[in-house]
């Protein structure tokens, strides 16, 4: 018997050190057991061995025996780079790294992309990604991996709040020996999928391999492809990851230098990336306090800014060099950065720029007119894009639409350049569209400063009769709400017939600006009745309309509609009105706002069959009328009543709204002078924005006398633009006796 227990003993002591000498399997089995025991979450690859370099597929699956209980974030991407609701646990980490360690430690950060939040069941919600996003695997062996992730969800909660982990199974795979042969042919297979493929999900998965082989062979190639192509991110990501630094920075250097090649600012940030990396830092231990932290990013901070400098020198170095549209790309990339030229080098490429501006691809034309037209606006441009109008560029896609709103954006320069000789060929774009506006894209043919355009009434009444069917439908209607005179106003109703609440959203808001700026009467009749109008047989708009609307128009009338509509059952709708009264409303107004609020309300049920369920309503509604009376062009709040708004709300992120509100108002009230769409004003106080002086003073005017107000100061091009309004704005404020500083 005495044998017997020893053997037992034995027996346990050795399962016991079994255990002890696991602890991964241990982590792993403790952190599983942790689980929501009604949801299962799995992990599965698709081999058990992979050679070094090779994608490395995990399949991540999540389900539950509650269906309807949990929900789990379906992300499959990040801005940042790749996500971050899932933590990979290797064992062992000998052997493997963080391939994008540096990139992140360098502030590359951006975050948020497009995702789904589907609702668990018993069938698995199934995620898949390449571990080689975060684990490099420098030497081959057997390697253990589960999961932890953040992604499942409460269905009942807003989202915010996660559930704690979920721990995943544990899979074992190999990664075998280094294999040059198969790398050599791996890499001529990707090459001539690259250089054949026209399959964009082809193209990028093939990117996605060149950017995991990891052998010396692949540096160049990576850098020689990533010149503005849609998997840039992939090729520099690769770079920066890449296993051999030395030869990744080498051939980034070098491409800089290469007379067909574009270097755009990612490139030049990524050059820049590396070549800080290869400089010896030792990063402080955990136990180290913040300063010495802080001092630690900053100097890391300083390293890239100087490392930056030195590429943009080379990259002037070579510009002469370039041709075609390496030329043009690079020089645009220069314009764009401030720092990257002094006054007399800006001046030199600014007035070579309008030879080159053809050679750029179509969205980087498009870019250079929308958001960079302060860095390359000049009289000598002005033939270039009228010949760009008139024959506009193509690219790979063939892209019409690309080529309408390149085609709306020069005419649209063209005329702030030379309105007199322009406005014929606008006039002309209006009569006859012709379908080369894409109707998100037509601002150029609403900048004519008269209120109506009676010539265009012919044109206008024919386009009307040819019906909904044609493809400018929506806009004609854009052009004649915005210049249409009360003429048409029997042509637009018979248009406009008997589908109330059954046009799209944009077609009814036209139709519906147009007859309150001509007959106002009848536009508030059918303001009303698409905002009853609801129901499977129709749109929807009611939820949208206020904003839809007073985008294009504001009408006192519409004040008292936007009052009632704050007791709506539809959440919606009400978010809407309060949108559209916090910018437009009188003062009038802000006590109708605050009775609003205290008023009981009862939020619609949930319809399945719109998809219309929101969480949460009376917080949500609560915020939207209390952010009217926060953020109201028409009034500033006394301390009594925010006393009064605190007392009423009782959601915490209005609360610290209004605590805010009462902090920033003591000062010191700080005024932006900005441009937008790089020629019209942009001012803003607080979280208002304003688009004349004229209306910002009118703002000032609300705050107690003796207020005193700071200009802010820009730095660089948009100073320049906006110094004409701080000259405007400085002689309102001297005329209205208002202090305004800087």
């Amino acid at each position: 018997m005495k044998r017997i227990f020893t053997i037992v003993a034995v027996v346990l002591l050795c399962t016991s050190f079994a255990r002890a000498a696991d602890p991964f399997a241990d982590e792993q089995a403790k952190a599983a057991a942790a689980n929501p025991k009604d949801v299962a979450f799995t992990i599965s690859l698709p081999a058990a061995t992979f050679h070094a370099g090779e994608p490395i597929p995990v399949n991540l699956s999540f389900s539950s025996t509650a269906a309807g209980k949990y929900k789990v974030d379906g992300g499959l991407y990040d801005r940042s780079g790749r996500m971050s609701e899932d933590a990979y646990l290797i064992d062992p980490v000998d052997g493997t790294v963080d391939p994008l360690k540096a990139f992140f430690e360098n502030g590359a950060f951006m975050g948020g992309g497009i995702r789904q939040v589907p609702v668990l069941n018993e069938k698995p919600f199934t995620m898949r990604f390449e571990l080689n996003e975060w684990i490099r695997f420098d030497r081959p062996g057997k390697y253990r991996l589960y999961v932890n992730s953040s992604r499942v969800q409460d269905a009942a909660g807003d989202g915010q709040q996660r559930l704690p982990r979920a721990a995943s199974n544990l899979v074992t795979f190999e990664v075998l020996p280094a294999d040059a042969e198969w790398s050599r042919q791996e890499l001529a297979e990707i090459v001539k999928t690259l250089d054949t493929a026209t399959d964009q999900a082809v193209i990028r998965a093939a990117a996605r391999r060149l950017r995991f082989l990891g052998t010396r062979e692949t540096a160049p190639e990576l850098a020689r492809r990533f010149n503005g192509s849609p998997c840039d991110w992939d090729y520099m990501l690769g770079l920066v990851g890449h296993p051999d630094l030395p030869a990744a920075t080498d051939a980034v250097i070098a491409q800089i230098a290469q007379p067909d090649f574009p270097v755009t600012g990612m490139y030049v940030r990524a050059a820049a990336l590396l070549k800080t990396m290869a400089e010896p830092r030792t990063r402080p231990a955990a136990t180290t306090g913040p300063a010495d932290m802080t001092a630690f990013y900053q100097a890391q901070r300083d390293r890239m800014t100087a490392a930056t400098a030195k590429v943009f020198d080379q990259l002037l170095a070579a510009l002469d060099a370039k041709q075609g549209r390496a030329l043009a790309v690079s020089m645009l990339t220069l314009l764009e950065t401030p720092e990257s030229l002094n006054a007399e080098q800006r001046a030199r490429l600014s007035a070579k720029f309008p030879a080159v501006f053809a050679s750029l691809p179509l969205d980087r034309q498009c870019e250079a007119l929308e958001s960079r037209w302060s860095l390359v606006r000049s009289p000598a441009i002005l033939p270039v894009l009228l010949e760009a109008y008139r024959n506009p560029a193509k690219d790979d896609s063939n892209s019409s639409d690309r080529q309408s709103m390149l085609r709306d954006a020069c005419l649209r320069r063209a005329y702030e350049l030379d309105p007199v000789k322009v406005r014929p060929m606008v006039l002309e774009a209006i009569a006859k569209p012709a379908g080369r506006f894409h109707r998100f894209s037509y601002k150029s043919l609403l900048r004519l400063p008269e209120a109506t355009l009676p010539e265009m009434n012919d044109s206008f009444t024919a386009r009307l009769n040819a019906g909904s069917g044609d493809i400018d439908f929506e806009l004609t209607l854009n052009l004649i709400h915005r210049y249409g005179t009360a003429d048409l106003l029997l042509a637009m109703r018979e248009a406009y017939g008997d589908k109330t609440g059954r046009w799209a959203c944009s077609i009814q808001a036209s139709f519906i600006a147009y007859f309150l700026r001509v007959d106002p009467a009848y536009g508030i009749k059918c303001f009303q009745e698409n905002l009853a109008a609801r129901g499977d047989d129709h749109w929807q708009c009611c939820r949208r309309q206020f904003g839809d609307v007073s985008t294009l128009i504001w009408v006192p009338q519409l004040e008292p509609l936007a009052i009632d509509a704050l007791t709506d059952p539809e959440l919606e709708v009400i978010q809407s009105a309060a949108g559209a009264l916090g910018q437009f409303a009188s003062p009038a107004a802000k006590e109708k706002l605050f009775a609003a609020l205290a008023a009981e309300w009862t939020a619609a049920p949930a319809d399945p069959k719109q998809g219309y369920n929101v969480e949460n309503p009376a917080e949500r509604r609560e915020t939207a009328i209390a952010g009217a009376l926060l953020n109201a062009h028409g009034w500033e709040l006394s301390d009594d009543e925010l006393k009064r708004l605190d007392l009423l709300c009782h959601g915490e992120g209005i609360k610290q709204d209004i605590e805010s509100y009462r902090t920033s108002r003591k000062g010191p009230i700080m005024i932006d002078l900005a441009t937008y769409d790089g020629v019209e004003l942009r001012a803003r106080l607080f979280s208002l924005d304003f688009r004349t002086v004229e209306e910002l003073g009118k703002k000032l005017q609300q705050f107690p006398p003796g207020t005193v107000f700071t200009l802010r100061s820009y730095q660089g091009d948009v100073a320049d633009d906006a110094e004409p309004a701080r000259i405007e704005l400085r002689k309102w404020a001297k005329t209205h006796d208002v202090t305004i500083k800087g």
